[in-house]
């Protein structure tokens, strides 16, 4: 895993690497030694192929799982369920694809949080601090300078005091 001097490496990364690594490495030394036993099994050409899917398949899964977990989702996955949303049984299809409804209240709730939010920072400190900003042209103060000037401000119960 690829990690700063200073830091630990992070876990999720490095216990996806491990984890794909076993399966990669496994699925691979599984068909080598099927290939190598072929004779001994008894293995057919067309067992062989079924070996070498039952292998991949869930390498493929991983592999595809992993991109849009680290990605957007791909299109062309996008387009396969699109094509096969219909035929999907209805266990699948509710796990797969939101039902209208159920995106409502979230939505509604969404978009309470936005006004909120937006009026919160146009009336308070933070917003006021930003504005002020913006409209005198001065350097840009952080996060955490705003914030003592909020917490001065709410101790004293008025405006802040000139530096």
């Amino acid at each position: 895993c690829l990690r700063l001097p200073s830091a630990p490496p992070p876990p999720p990364p490095c216990l996806f690497a491990i984890g794909g690594m076993y399966m990669y490495v496994g699925s691979f030394v599984y068909v080598l030694q099927a290939w190598r036993l072929r004779t001994t099994l008894s293995v057919s050409p067309a067992q062989f192929v079924l070996l070498t899917l039952h292998a991949a398949w869930p390498l493929t899964l991983w592999s595809v799982a992993l991109t849009c977990l680290l990605e957007d989702t791909p299109s062309w996955l996008l387009n396969a369920l699109a094509r096969v949303e219909r035929r999907l049984p209805t266990a699948i299809h509710r796990s797969l694809f939101l039902q209208p409804e159920s995106l409502r209240p979230v939505a509604s709730l969404l978009e309470v949080v936005h006004a909120h939010e937006s009026k919160r920072l146009q009336s308070g400190a933070i917003g006021k601090a930003y504005r002020n900003v913006a409209a005198d042209g001065k350097r840009v103060r952080s996060y955490q300078e705003i914030d003592r000037e909020r917490r001065r401000t709410s101790r004293r119960g008025g405006a802040p005091a000139r530096p």
